[in-house]
C-alpha cells in the first residue's frame, strides 16, 4: 500500500468529492487520478524510469500534486527544495542529491544558471517550451497508457531537506512505507472529518489529506513567504470557498490574524486550526481565539525528520498551565502521539552518543521536571540521512535507531512535553542552564512584544525584542524589572527568521546582526 493507492480507491468511493481547489480550478479525486496516470504515462514515454531522481521546482498548485502523484507511480524520487532558502543552500542541495531529471515553470528554468542543474539529463518545462527543455503534455487518454510499478515499502518516494538553519541542510529520504506510517501518524493525531475543508499550506500534509479523502484549498499565495502573504486575499478566499479548518506555519496564522485585527473583523467559519513549524507562544493562542472564535486551535510539534510528535490545543491548556507558559517554564507542546516513543535525556548537544542497551538506556532518561534533550523513535521517525554524517543526531538502543531533536525540553508529572528552546541556543550563567522559550514567551506576555529572542552576546545574557512602541525606555525598564535573569535588552524592529516558516529565530543570524 502506498499513497497513491490511496489516492486511487477514493477515486472509486468518491469520484465526483473535490480533491483539490486553487485559483478558480477545482479537480475531483477522479480527475486527479486520471491527470496523475496520464502524467506517468508522459514522463516514462520520455525516458523516465524507477531509478531516477527528478527535481521539481512548481509552485504549490494543484499542477504540482499531478505531477508529483505521477511521477511516484512510475516509481521515480520526487526531490523537494525550497528555493526561498537561496542559492548556496540550493547548491549544496543539488550536490548531494544530483537529479537525473528537471521539472519546473519556465521562470524557474532560470535556475539552471545554478551549477548542477544545467547538467541533470532531462529538462521539463510546464506551460510552454523553454530552451534546452520538453513541454510538459497529458494528452487525453494517455493514462490507458501508463503501467504502474510496484513500489515496494523501502523504494524512495520524496526527498526533501532539513532547513539548514543550524548548520548544512541535509538530505531525507521518504520511502513509500514511511510516507504511509507518517500518514498514520497524521491522521491518527489530527483526524479529519468528511465535511471538513481545509485551507492547508504544507506540502507533506497535503499530501495525508489525499491519502484521506479530504478537500483541499491551497492558498491563493506564494507560501515561501507565509510572514508576509496579502491576508486579505486569503481571507477571501476561505470566505468564498466555504473553508472550516486551516493547517498553516504560525506566522501564516498570525499574517490573517493581524489582519482581521485591523478591519476589527473575526472569521466564525473556522472551526479547527492547526498550527506548527514553528514555536507556538501563549499570545498567538490567545490572539488566534480572538480573531477566530469558534475555532479549536491546536499547536503540533515536530521536526523535518519526525512529524508529527505532539500536539496540544487551546482547550486543554489549564489556566496553570497558561499561567506557566507565561513566567517562564517553557512552551506546553502536550502529550506525545500514541505512534511514538519519546524521552528526555542528559543535553550533551554536538557530542555523539550511545550505542546503549535497554538498561543503559534506562538509566540515560531522566525523570520529570528535570531539562534536557528530546529524543524519539517510531515508524514515523527517519532513521538516517542521504547524505552527511548522522552520529550527532542518531543514536541506537539495542536494535532500534533514536532521533535527536536538537530541541531542549521536559515531561511534567503528567507526561506533558514542555518545550526549552533549541540545546545548541543555551545560555550558561553562573553555573546554571537558561533555554530561551521560557523567557522569550514571558516577554512576550509583558507588554507590546512581537517577538522575543535570548542570545549570550559579550559575556551578557541579552533579551533582543522585536517591537514598535513608542517608549522604548518604558519597556526595557519593565522587562528588567520582571526577567530577572537577563542583563540587558535590546531592541529591534525585526528579528532575523528562517526563510521556510518565517517562525523559527535564527540565533546565530541574530548575534552577528549585533
Amino acid at each position: 500500500m502506498n499513497i497513491v493507492e490511496l489516492l486511487d480507491t477514493n477515486a472509486e468511493k468518491h469520484p465526483n468529492k473535490i480533491a483539490l481547489v486553487h485559483k478558480g480550478r477545482r479537480i475531483c479525486y477522479q480527475e486527479l487520478s486520471q491527470e496523475s496516470k496520464s502524467a506517468a504515462a508522459f514522463f516514462t514515454e520520455h525516458g523516465l524510469r524507477p531509478d531516477h531522481r527528478a527535481l521539481l521546482f512548481i509552485p504549490l498548485s494543484i499542477e504540482l500534486y499531478v505531477v508529483f502523484l505521477g511521477l511516484v507511480r512510475i516509481g521515480v524520487t520526487v526531490v523537494l527544495v525550497d528555493p526561498s532558502a537561496g542559492q548556496k543552500f540550493m547548491r549544496s542541495c543539488l550536490e548531494s542529491i544530483k537529479p537525473d531529471a528537471f521539472v519546473a515553470t519556465p521562470k524557474a528554468h532560470l535556475l539552471r544558471f545554478i551549477r548542477g542543474i544545467h547538467r541533470v539529463p532531462h529538462k521539463f518545462s510546464t506551460k510552454f517550451w523553454v530552451p534546452g527543455s520538453t513541454k510538459i503534455e497529458f494528452n487525453s487518454g494517455s493514462e490507458e497508457r501508463y503501467q504502474s510499478f510496484l513500489t515496494p515499502p523501502e523504494h524512495p518516494a520524496l526527498i526533501t531537506f532539513t532547513s539548514g538553519s543550524t548548520g548544512l541542510p541535509k538530505a531525507i529520504s521518504r520511502s513509500h512505507g514511511f510516507l504511509i506510517n507518517q500518514h498514520q501518524a497524521i491522521k491518527s493525531s489530527i483526524p479529519t472529518k468528511a465535511h471538513e475543508v481545509e485551507l492547508n499550506t504544507l506540502p507533506v500534509f497535503i499530501l495525508s489529506n489525499l491519502a484521506s479523502g479530504m478537500t483541499t484549498v491551497l492558498p491563493n499565495c506564494d507560501v515561501r513567504n507565509p510572514g508576509r502573504i496579502t491576508a486579505k486575499k486569503i481571507v477571501d478566499q476561505i470566505q468564498a470557498e466555504g473553508v472550516n479548518r486551516l493547517l498553516a506555519s504560525p506566522a501564516f496564522c498570525k499574517s490573517l490574524s493581524d489582519f482581521l485585527e485591523t478591519k476589527r473583523q473575526s472569521l466564525s467559519s473556522i472551526q479547527s486550526i492547526y498550527t506548527g513549524g514553528g514555536p507556538v507562544f501563549p499570545n498567538l493562542f490567545q490572539q488566534l481565539s480572538a480573531s477566530f472564535p469558534n475555532a479549536n486551535i491546536t499547536a503540533v510539534f515536530g521536526s523535518t525528520e519526525a512529524e508529527p510528535i505532539a500536539h496540544i490545543s487551546l482547550l486543554e491548556i489549564s489556566d496553570a498551565e497558561l499561567l506557566g507558559m507565561q513566567s517562564g517554564k517553557g512552551l506546553l507542546a502536550g502529550l506525545p502521539i500514541s505512534e511514538i516513543k519519546l524521552a528526555i535525556i542528559p543535553d550533551r548537544d554536538g557530542f555523539p552518543i550511545g550505542p546503549f542497551s535497554d538498561r543503559d538506556f534506562h538509566d540515560l532518561v531522566l525523570p520529570p521536571h528535570l531539562h534536557g534533550e528530546i529524543v524519539v523513535a517510531g515508524d514515523h521517525v527517519q532513521k538516517s540521512y542521504l547524505s552527511g554524517d548522522s552520529t550527532l543526531t542518531k543514536f541506537r538502543v539495542q536494535n532500534e535507531i533514536w532521533h535527536r531533536t536538537g530541541d531542549a525540553g521536559y515531561l511534567d508529572s503528567h507526561g506533558k512535553l514542555w518545550l526549552l528552546g533549541r540545546c545548541s541556543a543555551k545560555i550558561s550563567k553562573s553555573g546554571t542552564i537558561v533555554y530561551p522559550f521560557g523567557i522569550e514567551a514571558a516577554a512576550m506576555s509583558l507588554g507590546p512584544v512581537k517577538k522575543a529572542a535570548l542570545i549570550d552576546q559579550d559575556g551578557l545574557v541579552t533579551l533582543v525584542v522585536e517591537t514598535q512602541v513608542d517608549d522604548q525606555t518604558a519597556l526595557i525598564e519593565h522587562l528588567k524589572k520582571n526577567l530577572k535573569q537577563i542583563d540587558r535588552v535590546v531592541l529591534l524592529k525585526q528579528i532575523p527568521v528562517d526563510a521556510r516558516h518565517n517562525s523559527k529565530v535564527l540565533y546565530r543570524e541574530l548575534k552577528k546582526l549585533l
